[in-house]
């Protein structure tokens, strides 16, 4: 799924989503068992978000490498998962998990997951007590089984998909203990980046994704700044160590600056074998792609991106 056909997918589920909530205020009418966001658990998962081609895989590939962390391949489905909860949560229990595991399973990404079928946590969560059923239940107990299967030991996970920036305020109300790590890019840099991975065609598209997600998650760390915190890629790729230091203690991971020195280029994360805008990631962290916007793009390609200017300043790069 290439990132235009994610973002005009985007807009149809906001669009929908409107219809989906007038559905639900009529069917509560009429139904009183409901299935919950969350119970209060205690879970507190963390997101890495941020615009495409802008370094959120690459700092996922870090942090997995300190021990206990699992972020499994981009899930795609969350924002739509979170939709379908607000329709169809006076579902029986078993037929709710049978529609949230199906959404994860047969999403045509799953494959990267290399698993070969839920049915086995289908069960687990069909065997929960009353109070134990939620949709926050269901989607900690998918991460823990993914760890399960890659038989990692877990000690906390998160998620690296970057269009869940689209769906952050959901994803608080779903997991309210949850952290959110920003992740920042020079705005051409991702345009040009997008680009030449075949990701857009369309530099204006491009240019939105990129503008569209830094606002939208920055208007979102204003609303809840305990729970979200900024880096750049520039500042990843310059000063790794440094800067994941500084997002672990964030986080509250034991950093371990062994593993950013002795950094294993060849790890398997799932999708970055699958996918070739992945395949710089596996390269030793540098800092050549700072800066290449300016120097490939056209001069006619940049003009049609000055809109960006008034942003890239306040966020201090350089304007065009």
């Amino acid at each position: 799924m290439n990132e235009k056909t994610k973002l005009k997918y985007f807009y149809f589920n906001r669009w929908a989503h409107r219809g989906y909530n007038i559905v639900n205020r009529i069917r509560n009418k009429f139904y009183f068992n409901t299935i919950s966001l969350h119970e209060n658990e205690d879970f507190s998962p963390f997101f890495i978000v941020g615009s495409g081609r802008s370094g959120n895989t690459l700092l996922r590939r870090i942090l997995v490498s300190q021990e206990g962390i699992v972020i499994p391949p981009e899930s795609y489905v969350l924002g739509k998962i979170t939709q379908l909860h607000a329709v169809h949560k006076n579902l029986a229990w078993d037929e709710y998990v049978n529609l949230i595991l199906s959404t994860f399973e047969y999403h045509p990404e799953f494959y990267t997951f290399e698993i070969e079928t839920l049915a086995d946590l289908a069960l687990e969560l069909k065997a929960l007590e009353s109070d134990e059923q939620s949709l926050a239940k269901v989607i900690n107990q998918f991460y823990e089984f993914y760890a399960r299967k890659k038989g990692i030991p877990l000690i906390r996970w998160g998620d690296k998909t970057p269009l869940n920036a689209m769906y952050v305020y959901e994803l608080k109300k779903m997991f309210p203990k949850a952290q959110f790590v920003h992740i920042i890019r020079d705005g051409i840099d991702v345009v040009n980046s997008y680009v030449k991975a075949g990701l857009y065609e369309d530099l204006d598209m491009a240019a939105l994704r990129w503008k569209q997600s830094v606002k939208y998650l920055q208007k979102f760390g204003n609303k809840y700044p305990k729970d979200y915190y900024e880096l750049t890629y520039e500042s990843m790729v310059s000063n790794p160590e440094q800067t994941v230091e500084r997002v672990c203690h964030f986080l509250g991971i034991d950093f371990m600056s062994e593993k950013i020195a002795k950094f294993n280029q060849q790890g398997d994360l799932g999708d970055t074998k699958y996918h070739a805008h992945h395949k710089k990631v596996h390269k030793p962290i540098n800092t050549d792609s700072i800066g290449k916007g300016r120097k490939e793009l056209q001069e006619s390609e940049l003009e049609k991106v000055k809109y960006l200017n008034n942003l890239l300043s306040k966020l201090d790069y350089n304007m065009i």
